[in-house]
């Protein structure tokens, strides 16, 4: 639905518009869930849409607002993953989805269906094929959920976790201190500087944004320059995303 746009404030670069609450609204070719739009989130959004389409990631603002249709899980071949004993059938068939999806995946589930153990087990995926893997999230609590499970998994203890705010010793891997360039997995916030300890242009790295519903598609959008693959785990029922109250 599309927005009436009643006040540009220049001074504060902001765009203001008329709309009711829980409505998706659009400027140009751009859809807003805020009331008050950032001039620059326009234009990074603009240049990053433009960048998928070269890269033919144009589906990708469609899939997450619902405008395409995502393959059915039981249409995913066995190409490349293997099933894992510690996942039921429809856990395995989001693990295979994943890791066989040439750009893009999408993981969707309630509380309690297990998805912070299906990540951690398409982690490992990667990791026995030597692929490097960003795992970002805009809350804590996801990142220290995924530290726990894999310090829970035998089979995963010698892997090279990088974390970009260090929590207790007691729940990270032995070896989260070897060097950043050495690291297997590299779990952050979007607002760590990790994005830009990494090389730019360097996208051989599989991305894994989770609660992917309490961030805003410009976060997403912005740090998938780093990806190869891009994999997106969330609850579209839980909370929306976060904004500081003057964007509200």
């Amino acid at each position: 639905k599309k927005s009436n746009v009643f006040e540009i404030d220049k001074n504060k670069k902001r765009i203001f518009m008329d709309i009711k609450e829980n409505e998706i609204h659009q400027i140009g070719d751009f859809w807003f869930l805020v009331k008050t739009t950032p001039f620059f989130e326009i234009r990074n959004t603009n240049m990053l849409i433009s960048k998928f389409e070269e890269q033919n990631f144009s589906n990708i603002d469609s899939l997450l607002l619902g405008d395409k249709k995502i393959s059915e899980l039981e249409d995913v071949k066995h190409d490349n993953a293997r099933e894992d004993s510690t996942l039921d059938e429809f856990q395995n068939k989001a693990l295979i989805n994943a890791i066989n999806s040439k750009h893009l995946s999408i993981i969707k589930g309630p509380p309690g269906t297990g998805k912070t153990h299906t990540i951690s087990r398409i982690i490992k995926q990667y990791w026995n094929m030597g692929q490097k893997v960003i795992f970002a999230s805009a809350l804590h609590s996801s990142l220290d959920s995924l530290i726990y499970k894999i310090n829970e998994s035998k089979d995963m203890s010698d892997m090279k976790v990088w974390r970009s705010s260090m929590k207790p010793k007691s729940i990270l891997p032995k070896n989260n201190s070897t060097q950043f360039e050495e690291s297997d997995l590299f779990v952050t916030t979007f607002s760590s500087y990790i994005f830009n300890a990494l090389h730019k242009g360097d996208s051989d790295f599989i991305l894994i944004i989770d609660e992917a519903s309490a961030n805003n598609l410009f976060n997403v959008f912005s740090k998938t320059e780093f990806a190869k693959k891009v994999i997106i785990v969330g609850d579209n029922s839980q909370l929306y995303p976060i904004y500081n109250d003057e964007y509200k």
